[in-house]
C-alpha cells in the first residue's frame, strides 16, 4: 500500500467559507453589520500591506483575520471610552499586546510612510506664502497681514 499524499480539493463538500461564498461560518453573521464591514476592510488593508490578498498563504490570511477581530474589539473599547463609559484597561492592554504579537508574526513591520514633498500639505503651504513676482530680486516681497508675528496691526 503506497502512502497517498495529502491533497486539498475545494469541491461541493467544502465549507461555504472555504469556497468564498460566505465570510463567516455562522449563518447569523451575513457580513453586513458595521462590525463585519469594518472587519473585512481591516483584513483587506493588512493583506495589501503584505503584498496582496492573492499572494498570502492561508496561515497569513488566518492571522490577518485574527488581527482584524482584535482591532475591531479595541476600536469598540476606544469608542466606549470616548463616550465616557467604563472600559477595563487591563483587558485593553492585553488585547493590544496580542495584536502587536500577531502583527509581528504575520510580518507587518513598523515603518514610517514616505513623505511626498509635493504632497497636499506642501502645496497648501506654498499657496499661502507670498510670491515676489514684481521682478525686483533685491527687494524682499511685501509681507501681508497675518504672516508676520511682529506686525503691530495684529491685536
Amino acid at each position: 500500500m503506497s502512502p497517498r499524499p495529502l491533497q486539498r480539493r475545494i469541491n461541493h463538500n467544502s465549507s461555504l467559507v472555504t469556497k468564498g461564498k460566505r465570510v463567516f461560518v455562522e449563518q447569523l453573521a451575513d457580513g453586513r453589520t458595521q462590525w463585519a464591514r469594518r472587519w473585512n476592510d481591516i483584513v483587506l488593508l493588512h493583506a495589501d500591506d503584505l503584498g496582496g490578498y492573492e499572494t498570502l498563504s492561508e496561515a497569513q490570511l488566518s492571522i490577518c483575520k485574527r488581527v482584524a477581530t482584535l482591532e475591531c474589539e479595541l476600536e469598540a473599547m476606544e469608542g466606549r471610552k470616548s463616550a465616557g463609559l467604563p472600559v477595563d484597561i487591563e483587558v485593553y492592554g492585553r488585547l493590544s499586546g496580542r495584536l502587536c504579537r500577531l502583527l509581528e508574526m504575520v510580518g507587518v513591520k513598523r515603518a514610517a510612510r514616505a513623505v511626498d514633498p509635493t504632497g497636499e500639505l506642501a502645496r497648501a503651504y506654498e499657496a499661502a506664502v507670498p510670491i515676489d513676482d514684481d521682478g525686483d530680486e533685491d527687494e524682499p516681497a511685501p509681507i501681508e497681514k497675518g504672516f508676520d508675528k511682529n506686525d503691530p496691526g495684529e491685536a
